[in-house]
């Protein structure tokens, strides 16, 4: 339809126009009120925690003024096994958490416990002592692979820690109520009524059903390559899906009995590896192989031996357990394994899925490997060399709260003049280049055992 339109003369028209602004700026600020702009708030101060040999734990903030990160609190004669970052009693802010295992009066087991200390203000923390005030778990020695984990697993408000140690898997939950933290279920592992071993712990939903899971992968004990991925159903831990491997996953012997002098953690993670929406299951490994022949160079001479030959693997699985990959890094006769930690997380954004990054410490080679996942094979984006650490933990997390992710390592330095190590705490952004490193910064800062970061 054609519209027909009258021409009015020019000052009319302004006059018009004029009245008709005056009468929506009256509507809108009577009617309709401007809202009020909010101010942007800025994005959490992330903390780095490290527990260190020696019996330090320290907490680590980034200082915007230096691009570097500094000491905001210490504590020192704590020796903690394993440490976790997490908000546990619903007050919105991460508490740092810590096992410690407790030797009975008779001598006759060991209980495991864990401390935790809250953040009373802006840079100090105040620890709670957890011994003799809740229940722990028992051992019957004193094994170091415990690990301890913060996480929503009962789909109600607020977090719980789930701690796995030699034997046991324990959820605890916080209460407001008598302000201490209670078991809410736990259960000691028999597959084929024999005890296996727990090697690592990690929980999500990985098959998005909306119930969180919590995944454990094991060991047979005093058997080589023998492992199994056990998927929990739920925080109730009555239900599991039981995966088996004819491999050793983790980085520790059947029959060391876990007295390595130097704990790797953490050998289990998820992360949507190919963008599906579904959660891939990654653990590390290693296959042996007895009675393998090789060739040593001995006084210019070079000699045949026979050894043990293990092969170290990163192995995936999908979300109902389907093994989907067995990556091998490397292979070596030496024995203890060198170390290879792992995280997943987002670093790189063209890629469709999250990424793996891990370092490994093969014999004279000590790389930083960014890689995805495609088509059922790693594919690395970059490696670039590292210098001469033991590395005993690494995370894909925001370092810095500045909302993009950072690669996190530590470990200790190797040196023949201080064969005990010394402090090593690194961060890399996603291209793999170095943003601040810290080397024996100070007299007394030893191995980083264990870190967390939150």
């Amino acid at each position: 339809m054609i519209q027909k339109h009258r021409i009015i003369d020019k000052k009319a028209g302004l006059t018009l126009i004029s009245i008709t602004l005056i009468s929506l700026a009256i509507w809108r600020n009577i009617l309709m009120p401007i809202p009020q702009i909010m101010p942007i708030t800025p994005i959490r101060q992330s903390y780095i925690s490290t527990s260190e040999l020696g019996g330090r734990l320290r907490i680590w903030g980034y200082d915007e003024s230096s691009s570097g990160y500094e000491v905001l609190w210490s504590a020192v004669s704590v020796y903690y096994d394993a440490i976790a970052m997490g908000d546990v009693d619903n007050d919105g802010k991460n508490e740092v958490l810590g096992t410690k295992t407790r030797k009975a009066t008779d001598g006759s087991y060991y209980e495991i416990f864990f401390d935790v200390y809250n953040e009373a203000d802006s840079g100090r923390w105040e620890r709670i002592k957890s011994i003799g005030q809740m229940e722990g778990v028992k051992e019957d020695q004193k094994y170091r692979d415990h690990e301890i984990v913060v996480a929503d697993v009962d789909g109600e408000p607020g977090n719980e820690v789930i701690m796995k140690t030699h034997h046991w898997l324990v959820v605890y939950q916080y209460s407001e109520v008598e302000g201490d933290y209670k078991k809410l279920s736990s259960t000691k592992l028999f597959i084929d009524e024999k005890m296996v071993m727990l090697d690592s712990v990690t929980v999500g939903d990985v098959d998005r059903d909306g119930v969180t899971e919590i995944l454990v992968s094991a060991n047979e004990e005093g058997i080589e390559n023998k492992a199994y991925l056990l998927i929990f159903q739920d925080f109730t831990l009555k239900e599991f899906v039981q995966v088996n491997i004819s491999a050793h996953l983790g980085t520790y012997s059947a029959n060391s009995g876990l007295s390595l002098p130097l704990s790797l953690h953490n050998s289990l993670h998820i992360g949507d590896l190919d963008g599906d929406g579904y959660l891939e299951i990654c653990s590390t490994g290693y296959k042996k192989e007895s009675d393998t022949l090789y060739k040593l160079l001995q006084r210019g001479a070079v000699v045949t031996c026979v050894g043990d030959l293990y092969k170290v693997y990163l192995f995936v699985w999908s979300h109902i357990g389907e093994l989907i990959l067995e990556s091998q890094i490397y292979e070596t006769f030496y024995w203890p394994l060198p170390s290879l930690v792992f995280d997943i997380g987002e670093i790189d954004p063209n890629n469709e899925g999250e990424e793996i990054a891990y370092s490994d410490l093969e014999p004279y080679s000590h790389q930083l490997s960014l890689c995805y996942f495609e088509e059922s094979s790693l594919s690395e984006i970059w490696r670039t060399a590292l210098d001469g650490f033991a590395y005993t933990n690494l995370y894909i997390a925001d370092s810095d709260g500045d909302g993009d992710n950072e690669i996190v390592i530590s470990g200790m330095e190797l040196r023949s003049e201080a064969p005990t190590g010394t402090f090593y705490l690194e961060i890399f952004d996603e291209q793999g280049k170095s943003l601040w490193k810290r080397v024996n910064g100070e007299i007394g800062e030893l191995d980083v055992t264990y870190m967390a970061v939150g």
